[in-house]
C-alpha cells in the first residue's frame, strides 16, 4: 500500500534526505577495547557544539543497536 508520502519521497527515484544532516552512530560498550567510550550525553553535547558551528544544521540521523536508547528517545521525542 503506497501513501502520498511514499509517492513524494520516491518521486524522483531517490529517497529524500534533509540537508544538511548530522549523522551519529551511538555504539554500545563493545568498542571499549578499541577506542574511548563516551556516554550518550556527551554525544548530544558534541551534536550541540556542531550545530552551533553550523547554524543551518537542524537534522540529526541517530543510529544505534541499543534498545534502551531507542526507548529513551521515544519518551523524549
Amino acid at each position: 500500500m503506497s501513501g502520498d508520502i511514499d509517492e513524494y519521497v520516491w518521486s524522483n527515484h531517490k529517497p529524500w534526505v534533509p540537508r544538511p544532516l548530522l549523522s551519529m552512530h551511538v555504539r554500545m560498550g563493545d568498542k571499549a577495547c578499541e577506542m574511548k567510550v563516551v556516554g550518550f550525553e556527551e554525544y548530544m553535547q558534541l551534536a550541540d557544539r556542531i550545530r552551533r558551528h553550523f547554524p543551518h544544521l537542524n537534522s540529526i540521523w541517530l543510529s544505534t543497536e541499543m534498545q534502551v536508547l531507542r526507548l529513551l528517545l521515544d519518551t523524549v521525542l
